[in-house]
């Protein structure tokens, strides 16, 4: 009976986060002009999960690998969508959807052929060449475009370098302070205390707090909702409204090509990403991984995906982890998350609509501050002065002009330090 009751907590944990890491990270995309879609993108989000988790169970070399959309690939996919955006007024709102979500499609395909095309050709170890203090710099550029994203999720606006002075203002502070400090205490309690429970009974305690706050403050959540505080309300007829075949014939395929440079850039990320997350586990799990197979199998989920208008993945380490130390052996926790996903999909309207924005702020917040504290704290002991200073140089560059410039500026560097001082390449020893 225990054992049974453990079995289903766990399962009912990791479903549960898949489906919220997932919502965050469509609600990253899906704001500012395009939050009047975010229903829409939420459930486009949730059933592409469904399929990528379900798959992965099945298709990755370690068997029961949970996979689902993340947060690098989702602040670079907001980063276009803000391209795209910037248009609204020309392209009307359904056009300005479908063209987001078509961006998102596009995305997700080019992935899914370069990870396929390095499977086939057995090229897993060329990520072992991409130098470790771009990533590094990389990764923390992520962190504070995950910062910002949070804050811009709680301002329903665009927050960029040039805004942060004016959020300090009386009438913004109380609105997004409170829950960035939830934010940051996740990362002390996932620093500190080493048990599997802490994160998703941090969240749930969270859930319960704010209602429990709203039960004896003057405030009702009709109150919330006219605020835009909650990620409600959405429209009767669900959250697949974004299946219109109709809608088609609106896309504005020269504003997605625009976006070709950062489309490219994704499907890298994609790459690279799910290959230290499968070398993750592999240290964690001691058990061996075909890389090559695995890429095969990240370029069929995408594919799919995609198709079903979901965000790009690729293996979740922290998701899967949770599962494998919660006790679900097999395809246990990828079945999970799946079936959670589709499920609040199908038929989770009602519960999602009355869900405080902020705790998915908070999340996302919390990500962004782990990736920051990770590489400009811990990280740096690692480091050379030049292979730091790159890592702060490509934080500096993406947050004051942009990713792709950060990227490129840093790439450039490494390559320079790697001639001059001899600069570290991504070996195994570093994941």
């Amino acid at each position: 009976m225990l054992n049974a009751l453990n079995f289903i907590i766990g399962c009912v944990l990791v479903g549960t986060t898949a489906a919220i890491y997932s919502i965050s990270f469509a609600a990253i995309i899906y704001n500012g002009d395009l939050g009047a879609f975010l229903d829409r993108g939420i459930g486009l989000t949730l059933i592409g999960a469904s399929i990528m988790a379900a798959g992965g169970g099945l298709l990755f070399s370690v068997s029961g690998t949970v996979s689902h959309p993340q947060d690098v690939t989702a602040v670079m996919l907001a980063a276009s969508a803000v391209n795209i955006t910037a248009h609204a007024q020309t392209l009307g709102p359904e056009a300005l959807f479908i063209t987001t979500a078509a961006l998102v499609a596009l995305t997700g395909l080019c992935a899914a052929i370069a990870a396929t095309v390095l499977g086939y050709c057995r090229l897993s170890r060329v990520f072992e060449y991409f130098p470790i203090s771009v990533m590094g710099g990389f990764l923390a550029a992520t962190g504070y475009l995950l910062l910002t994203g949070a804050i811009s999720m709680l301002l329903n606006r665009k927050i960029s370098l040039r805004d942060i002075p004016g959020i300090w203002s009386a009438s913004e502070l109380h609105i997004w302070l409170p829950w960035i400090a939830i934010g940051v205490l996740y990362v002390v309690l996932s620093r500190t205390v080493r048990s599997r429970y802490a994160l998703p009974v941090a969240v749930i305690t969270t859930l319960a707090g704010f209602y429990v706050v709203l039960a004896i403050s003057p405030a009702q959540l009709s109150d919330m909702r006219n605020a835009g505080l909650l990620l409600g309300p959405f429209p009767r007829e669900g959250l697949l409204r974004g299946y219109d075949a109709s809608l088609l014939e609106y896309i504005a395929w020269p504003l997605v090509l625009q976006e070709s440079p950062m489309i490219v850039s994704v499907a890298g990320m994609v790459i690279l990403g799910g290959l230290l997350n499968l070398h993750g586990l592999h240290h964690v799990t001691r058990k061996s991984v075909d890389l090559d197979n695995d890429l095969k199998a990240i370029g069929v989920l995408n594919a799919v995906s995609s198709i079903s208008g979901g965000l790009v993945g690729y293996p979740a380490i922290s998701t899967t982890i949770l599962g494998w130390r919660l006790g679900l052996k097999g395809l246990a926790a990828a079945i999970s998350a799946s079936v959670i996903c589709v499920s609040l999909a199908l038929f989770g309207t009602d519960v999602l609509a009355v869900l405080p924005k902020g705790l998915f702020a908070a999340i996302v917040a919390y990500l962004g501050l782990d990736l920051l504290y990770s590489w400009l704290w811990l990280e740096w002991k690692r480091h050379t002065l030049w292979e730091f200073a790159i890592v702060v140089g490509i934080l500096v560059t993406a947050a004051s002009i942009g990713i792709l410039e950060a990227l490129a500026l840093g790439l450039c560097a490494a390559m320079c330090g790697r001639f001059i001082f001899g600069s570290r390449l991504v070996t195994k020893s570093d994941l």
